[in-house]
Formats: C-alpha cells, structure tokens, sequence
C-alpha cells in the first residue's frame, strides 16, 4: 500500500509561500513579540524595584521623568528590533519554503505590497507597544513584576472575554471591540481595502485602518501618562 504525502491546502500554501507569507510573519511575531515584551517590561521595571535599584538611580539621575523616559525609549528601540528581526527571519524561512511549493522569483515585489508590508510593520510595533505600556503600568502600581504580569494577563483574559460577549450581543455593546488592542492590532494584517471589515475571531468589526492606528495611538498615550503620573506622585520604595 503506498502512503499519499499531504498536499497542504490552499490556504495554508499561502501562508507559506510569498506574499502571503508576510500576514503570518507578522502575525506570529505579534503573537510571541507580546509575550516576550510582557515578560521582559515587567520584570525590567519590577525587579529594579525588588532590587532597591530604584531609589539608588533616582540618586544619581534625579530626574523621575528623565529616567522613566529612558525606560520607555529603550523597549520602543526592543520593539522595533524585534519586529525587524523576525520580519528577516520570517522572510529567510519563506525563502525556503516557496522554493520548495514553487518558483522562488520576485514579480511579488510591488509599489502595493511595500506599503502593506509598511502598515503590517507599524501595527505590529503600535501592538507591541500598548502591551508593554500597558505591563509598564501595572509593574509600576504594584512595585512588582509579577504584578505587571498579572495585569497584563488579565486584561488578555478580560478582552477575550468581552469580545465573546460582544459577539452575541446587539446595539452599542457590540462596538466595544472597536477600541480594544488586540481587535484593532488584528487589523493590520488583512490585505484587503482599508474600509472593509475586519474580522477578529467570530466577530466582525468595521474599523479602518486609520482607526485602528488612532485607538493604538491614544492607548500608548494613555499608558505612558499614567505611568508618568503614577511613577511621579508614588514615594520610590522598594517591594
């Protein structure tokens, strides 16, 4: 009896072959990018406070704004990193990949494409961003990296939550979505025209991409200036 190999499905081709490859790339990197942003903001920020290195920078620094700007400017520059690198890495892997299902050729290289490539890039950072800011916060609050993971994760599981309800509900509630992370990070990656709907999970939701961008933009301003505030009217002491 001879053993028929499986033929990946169209849809999974896709994501394995140039351009569509490019959707899972960021989309993976969104994913696990979270995950390490999560983990390395909170403890970053918590364990300087466990340290009682907090009090000692504040020394010789002297400038609470000054050095919490610092902080922020340095996972942005992680962020950007690694959205890079795994764009490299990813785009490598499908080299691979496509010469294997295909013609590896580069007639997918269009003026429309780079700009895809350029909203997917940007998304991915403002994402990574919100939840780092978001971890930030919550590191801060309670002088603790486990508490800044476990705000964070609860605002994972909270947003999931919402959106499963959303789903079913009707009127206003429906909308909620619309100004969450995730839902509007989602976005992003669609190749389709900017004022169709975008689809996150079994729920549709009819946001632009200048929408999305605009929610992800006022949750990191919203972040960082509560973070600001708090980490300026709290005394610097150790956990």
């Amino acid at each position: 009896m001879v053993l028929n190999s499986p033929v990946p499905s169209e849809s999974s081709r896709e994501l394995l072959q140039f351009p569509g490859a490019f959707k899972f790339i960021f989309s993976t990197t969104q994913d696990i990018g979270t995950l390490l942003m999560v983990i390395l903001t909170a403890f970053v920020i918590g364990d300087e406070y466990r340290w009682g290195t907090v009090r000692q920078m504040m020394v010789c620094v002297g400038n609470r704004f000054q050095y919490l700007g610092a902080k922020i400017i340095s996972l942005l520059i992680i962020i950007i990193l690694i959205t890079f690198i795994s764009l490299i890495m990813g785009t490598i892997f499908t080299s691979f990949t496509t010469s294997a299902l295909g013609d590896l050729n580069l007639d997918f290289i269009t003026l429309s494409l780079m700009g895809e490539m350029g909203r997917m890039f940007g998304g991915t950072v403002l994402a990574l961003a919100a939840f780092a800011l978001l971890t930030l916060l919550f590191a801060l609050l309670g002088r603790s990296a486990w508490a800044g993971l476990g705000g964070c994760l609860g605002y994972i599981i909270a947003e999931a939550i919402i959106v499963d309800i959303s789903s079913a509900a009707e009127g206003w509630m429906r909308s909620i979505p619309e100004y969450l992370i995730r839902p509007n990070a989602s976005g992003f990656l669609y190749t389709k025209g900017i004022e169709e709907l975008r689809s996150y999970g079994d729920l549709d939701i009819g946001v632009s991409i200048p929408h999305a961008i605009l929610v992800l933009a006022l949750w990191c301003v919203l972040l960082c200036g509560l973070s600001f505030y708090l980490f300026k009217q709290r005394d610097i002491t150790t956990a």
